[in-house]
């Protein structure tokens, strides 16, 4: 499940995950322009109406597709799909029986399985932010920090608000559509205490968070580099 952040402001997270499928033979569909948005946005924002329209829509979708895991790189989508599907599913009489996870897990799974194995040393100091869908939300912390250190060469620093006490890229709940000043206030607080750290990358999964950090982080002039955990698996698999 593409979802409407990473595939059309973040491609490159799915396109990454993506090649690592493809890489261990792992069958995938993807449904494409039938997808639809999540309703993450809808119904954080209490527009239940359409977020029920959206959400029945997938779910029939998922059927008609003979859909049995649905996995993805949005925390948004994946905490959407885990918690709010299955209630809208028994609301509108449908039927839920669908896994969903997060390409983390995956990722994971992989790692211990010994299906993949990062060999390519990374020289590069990083510090990873807690996305909210993905760390409050879903209890997703040790799951990225476990990819990254699965990976040669890689150092990883932790910010001074970091796991559950993870500051917010700003760009959840509507914020950043309702009042973009105040979202791109929090997204440069943050950015700044992960320059503080001394990394030369910050990492996420999150493509909310990534496309607010890009912005950030050209607002404050900063040489910092951003990058997706998935992205620096890659790198280190060759």
């Amino acid at each position: 499940f593409a979802g409407c952040t990473a595939a059309y402001r973040m491609p490159p997270m799915l396109q990454t995950g993506v090649t690592i499928l493809q890489r261990q033979g792992i069958p995938y569909a993807y449904a494409g322009g039938r997808e639809v948005c999540c309703a993450s946005p809808f119904l954080r924002t209490g527009q239940v109406e359409m977020a029920t329209s959206l959400v029945t829509t997938n779910i029939d979708l998922f059927h008609e597709m003979g859909v049995k895991r649905i996995v993805t790189a949005c925390g948004g989508c994946s905490k959407t799909l885990r918690f709010d599907y299955p209630r809208l599913a028994r609301a509108t009489g449908r039927t839920w029986d669908f896994e969903v996870l997060h390409f983390s897990q995956v990722y994971v799974e992989l790692l211990r399985q010994g299906a993949i194995r990062p060999a390519r040393a990374v020289g590069k100091v990083v510090t990873y932010h807690d996305p909210c869908h993905l760390g409050r939300s879903q209890g997703f912390y040790d799951e990225p920090r476990q990819i990254l250190r699965s990976i040669p060469g890689l150092e990883l620093v932790e910010m001074e608000h970091h796991r559950e006490e993870s500051r917010c890229c700003g760009a959840g709940g509507g914020v950043k559509a309702n009042y973009p000043e105040m979202a791109a206030a929090i997204a440069r607080d943050r950015v700044q205490e992960a320059i503080a750290t001394g990394a030369e990358v910050l990492v996420t999964m999150c493509p909310f968070c990534q496309a607010s950090f890009a912005q950030a982080l050209k607002d404050l002039g900063s040489s910092m580099r951003l990058a997706g955990v998935e992205e620096l698996l890659l790198e280190s698999l060759g």
